[in-house]
């Protein structure tokens, strides 16, 4: 999400190269550029991409996590369902 938004961010400097942008682990490279340059003409774009794919990261999961309790409440309901009917069936 962080190398998306860096070669897209909302706001650049004139100075902003897309695609040089890596994340390894814990670590963000800008490949191509100096610690000077980042400095000068990158730091706010990164600060922007940072907080731009940790905003995407928390709706994601926002997500995911409404998905699994709408299924988890769907198989509550179906498991009740299925319980309900079992106790209406007599076999006398």
């Amino acid at each position: 999400m962080f190398v998306q938004t860096w070669d897209r961010p909302p706001r650049v400097s004139s100075m902003h190269r897309s695609g040089i942008a890596s994340v390894e682990g814990d670590v963000v490279w800008l490949r191509g550029t100096t610690l000077d340059e980042v400095e000068r003409y990158h730091r706010e774009t990164l600060k922007l991409a940072v907080d731009e794919a940790n905003k995407r990261y928390e709706e994601l999961r926002r997500q995911q996590d409404a998905r699994r309790q709408a299924e988890a409440e769907r198989d509550r309901l179906h498991k009740q369902a299925v319980q309900d009917a079992a106790k209406r069936i007599s076999f006398d």
